[in-house]
C-alpha cells in the first residue's frame, strides 16, 4: 500500500482588460451596457495581438466576458490562431445599475463618500440596483476554482474581461497593486500562476 500526494494543479494566466470604447473616452460607466470598441480600442486589441502573437500557441484558451467589447478584443487577440475563444458569463461586467451611463465625475459629484466606497473596493458597496462587490468576487472565485478543477495542470489561458473584474482577480490571486480598480490600462497583459 503506497500513499502519495496529488500535486495541485498550476494554472498560468493572462489577465487582460478589453480595449476602449466610446465611453471609456468619455468618462462614462459602462457596467452591464454592451458598448463596442472604438478605432482606439480595435488598435490597442490590435497590437496586444502582435506583442502576444509568438506565444498564443501555448495557450489553452482565451476565456471572455461575454460583453460585446470583451469578445471583439478576445477575437483580435486570437487573429489567424486555433485557440479557442469561450465566453464564460461569470467574467461580464459588474451589474453597475444607476450608474451604468452616468460620467464618473457626475457620480462623484452627486455622493463623493458612496464614490470613494466604490472606487476604494469596500467589499459590501453596492450601487443603487446594481451588483455588491462580494457578489462580483465569489462569481470570479467560482470561476478560478471551475479553471483549476477543468483543466489538467500547466494549462494556460488569457481571460479577457472588465476593469473591476482584473482588479478582483488580482486581489484573489493575492497579487494586486494598490491602484487594482483604477490603474488598469485596455489590453495590457498581466500575467499570473496560481496553484
Amino acid at each position: 500500500f503506497h500513499s502519495f500526494r496529488l500535486r495541485p494543479p498550476h494554472i498560468d494566466i493572462t489577465l487582460i482588460r478589453h480595449g476602449e470604447t466610446p465611453w471609456n473616452s468619455l468618462g462614462k460607466v459602462q457596467g452591464q451596457a454592451d458598448i463596442p470598441l472604438s478605432d482606439l480600442g480595435m488598435q490597442q486589441a490590435q497590437k496586444l495581438h502582435f506583442q502576444m502573437q509568438s506565444q498564443l500557441s501555448t495557450y489553452t484558451a482565451i476565456y471572455t466576458s461575454p460583453m460585446q467589447r470583451a469578445i471583439q478584443t478576445a477575437h483580435i487577440l486570437q487573429g489567424s490562431s486555433k485557440i479557442p475563444i469561450i465566453a464564460d458569463d461569470r467574467l461580464n461586467s459588474r451589474n453597475l445599475g444607476d450608474y451604468s451611463g452616468r460620467t464618473l465625475e457626475d457620480i462623484r459629484n452627486q455622493s463623493p463618500a458612496t464614490f470613494a466606497l466604490w472606487r476604494n473596493g469596500d467589499p459590501s458597496f453596492r450601487p443603487p440596483n446594481g451588483e455588491s462587490t462580494h457578489e462580483m468576487i465569489d462569481k470570479l472565485q467560482a470561476f478560478l476554482t471551475f479553471l483549476s478543477i477543468e483543466y489538467p495542470s500547466d494549462s494556460k489561458f488569457f481571460i479577457v474581461t472588465h476593469r473591476e473584474s482584473v482588479g478582483a482577480l488580482m486581489n484573489l490571486l493575492g497579487t494586486a497593486p494598490n491602484d487594482a480598480l483604477t490603474g488598469i490600462s485596455n489590453c495590457v497583459p498581466y500575467h499570473f500562476s496560481f496553484n
